[in-house]
């Protein structure tokens, strides 16, 4: 198959398209056809530092979205034709290439609906705010969220969801940005160059603050 590969911490331009094995798959495994990648800030940083584990030469890539075409033993969670998105190890080899195979664990099914190249873009960013939502925040209906960097790319992901829970949305960002955070969902969106931001959030909160 073919893959875009670095022999060595040199750098994204350093890329090489090269025929390589497909990768092994494992029980726990599906091996999937690569239908988009998206690029990651951390992808830039692999290529320039590398990473502890690695062995050269490697293949890049972690933000994908793609078909199911194998399922090792013990997969249960998928089938052969699934589409699916994921934020993949990069430990392993990466989704620069035609072929990955990736833990049953780490993949996320696509709704229908969703293009791939939608997919793939959500991965790491959507992931993250996701988590930081769910998983550390744990905020309940009804309470305020403020977003430092609302309009980018986590920061997007993050107040849509939050919305969907339910929650009060002020957005902090550049005046350029105010828009997009309203489209957004945003309730409330400051300009951090002018506005005072504690007296701005007291207000929006009658003088309770945000929850977070």
């Amino acid at each position: 198959m073919k893959a875009w590969q670095i022999t060595s911490p040199s750098g994204l331009e350093q890329l090489h398209l090269v025929d390589t094995p497909p990768p092994e798959v494992s029980s726990q495994d599906v091996l999937i056809n690569v239908e988009a990648v998206a690029l990651n800030p951390f992808d830039f940083k692999l290529a320039n530092w590398g990473y502890a584990t690695w062995d050269y030469p490697k293949t890049l890539g972690t933000d994908f979205a793609g078909t199911v075409t194998e399922c090792g033993d013990a997969v249960k969670h998928f089938t052969v034709g699934d589409r699916v998105c994921c934020f993949a190890d990069p430990r392993r080899a990466g989704a620069f290439a035609e072929k990955i195979a990736v833990n049953q664990h780490h993949l996320a099914r696509i709704p229908d609906g969703v293009d791939f190249g939608s997919a793939a873009a959500i991965t790491s960013s959507g992931l993250t705010a996701w988590q930081t939502l769910h998983k550390k925040l744990c905020l309940s209906a009804g309470s305020s969220l403020v977003i430092n960097g609302a309009a980018g790319g986590v920061g997007g992901y993050l107040i849509q969801l939050a919305k969907a829970a339910g929650l009060t949305v002020i957005g902090i960002d550049e005046k350029k940005h105010l828009d997009r955070m309203l489209s957004l969902g945003a309730d409330i969106t400051l300009d951090y160059r002018n506005d005072n931001i504690a007296m701005a959030v007291m207000q929006a909160t009658e003088g309770a603050m945000a929850d977070a």
